[in-house]
């Protein structure tokens, strides 16, 4: 049994400084890929899920 794990944490940005529109812009591409990733994940109870 494989014993891997992927853990992201601070995902949740307002991208609210100075910069934060040219940061958005270059992250916008990766939202779809990392939610796959987290929905093909097995569930851990007490572990929030998008």
């Amino acid at each position: 049994m494989r014993k891997t794990a992927l853990l992201i944490i601070d995902m949740f940005n307002d991208f609210d400084f100075v910069g934060g529109d040219d940061l958005l812009r270059h992250t916008e591409p990766i939202v779809e890929p990392i939610l796959q990733i987290i929905r093909a994940g097995k569930p851990i109870p007490g572990i929030a899920r998008l």
